[in-house]
């Protein structure tokens, strides 16, 4: 059974389709099964299809390319916990309920979360999980 060692964010999935350069640096590991999705983040790009069939072919692509990691109650839980915390910081308003649960999946599951979005900063400021930016090298 393969297991992954991050999982992709929104951010992270539109920084690769739109910055080639950084592809390269990424491509074995996400071949190699070591980028895994959550259904918070296939929802967020599946919404960005045009027509049914661009959705069909989204959701193909990302069945094939990364591998599921489920959400559950549990994430929702700690999510609420992480907002809860950023409210004693004053950092509750920017990371967004997508953003909190992903974070959330990521850390149950024991992964890095692989971003290009500053809220995630935030929440690891709180939880202590690991990240990976998107950069052209890997960390």
């Amino acid at each position: 059974m393969i297991v992954a060692d991050y999982l992709i964010d929104t951010s992270a999935v539109r920084r690769l389709l739109r910055d080639t350069a950084l592809v390269l640096p990424w491509h074995a590991s996400v071949e190699a099964g070591l980028v895994g999705v959550c259904p918070i983040t296939e929802l967020e790009i599946l919404r960005s299809a045009r027509n049914s069939g661009e959705a069909a072919h989204l959701d193909d692509w990302l069945g094939n390319l990364y591998l599921p990691y489920e959400t559950d109650e549990r994430d929702i839980r700690r999510a609420r916990a992480v907002q809860r915390k950023l409210t004693h910081t004053g950092g509750h308003r920017a990371p967004g309920p997508s953003d909190l649960i992903i974070a959330a999946t990521a850390e149950r599951h024991r992964l890095a979360l692989l971003h290009d979005d500053n809220d995630f900063e935030a929440i690891a400021k709180v939880t202590g999980q690991p990240l990976a930016r998107v950069t052209g090298s890997l960390p």
